[in-house]
């Protein structure tokens, strides 16, 4: 993270919440409710995805293209303030959105069986496309 070392950002229905470390892990929650910005640009070291909440600015980069659009694009899917300009390759989405499935299977650990993976994976996509994170031309099938 630009200023505080390594960092990682959880993203939740209601919260950001950003862990850093400089020295010792700390921890930053702010409120969805409360984004003001979102940008998602190319930078030296790879993607540099930046928001604005509760007047804070917090900023990752060396980001992957994809997962940070896809980050862009979840911040802002209540708060149309993200610029649209990155279109994603099918592949690209596909292998995110597995990533994704493959996360929160492991997070459950008792939806193992295939038949139920096929329904979250399906389920993810589905809900991926209804939150603005897919758009119409990507994965369209």
């Amino acid at each position: 993270m630009v200023g505080a070392g390594r960092g990682v950002w959880v993203l939740t229905e209601r919260s950001l919440i950003a862990l850093f470390s400089v020295g010792r892990v700390k921890v930053r929650k702010l409120e969805r409710s409360s984004l003001e910005t979102v940008e998602s640009e190319r930078g030296h070291w790879g993607q540099t995805l930046r928001v604005r909440l509760a007047g804070q600015a917090l900023s990752l980069f060396g980001c992957d293209t994809t997962y940070a659009e896809l980050a862009a694009r979840a911040l802002s899917a209540r708060h149309p303030v993200a610029d649209d300009k990155a279109a994603l390759d099918d592949e690209a989405v596909a292998n995110a959105l597995h990533t994704f499935a493959d996360l929160c299977l492991r997070a459950q650990p008792l939806a193992q069986a295939e038949v139920l993976a096929q329904q979250l994976m399906e389920q993810a996509i589905a809900r991926a496309r209804a939150d603005g994170l897919v758009k119409a031309s990507e994965l369209a099938g």
